[in-house]
């Protein structure tokens, strides 16, 4: 089902297959200037990460799990998967 959605993506919950469980992917839109934003945020949140382990902080950052680009003839999708949190800014007002 349909988690959330912006003006750069939208966020799925999806069946974690091999893990088990649930996680929520993000795909970003197609257009050169998303796909830089989801790389600049890929990074951003790995710096984040790995600061966190480094001095066994919990980030209060969500935790990116993986990432993968998935093409469709010629369009290009930067696909992000997070640990599921909770429920939208939408669902909560």
């Amino acid at each position: 089902s349909k988690l959330g959605w912006g003006h750069f993506s939208t966020v799925w919950l999806c069946k974690d297959e091999k893990e088990g469980g649930y996680v929520a992917m993000k795909i970003q839109k197609s257009a050169e200037h998303f796909t830089e934003a989801a790389e600049d945020e890929i990074e951003m949140l790995a710096q984040a990460s790995k600061v966190a382990r480094r001095y066994k902080l919990r980030s209060g950052i969500v935790e990116l799990v993986d990432f993968f680009v998935h093409t469709a003839g010629k369009q290009r999708h930067v696909c992000m998967v997070f640990e599921v949190c909770g429920p939208n800014v939408l669902a909560l007002i």
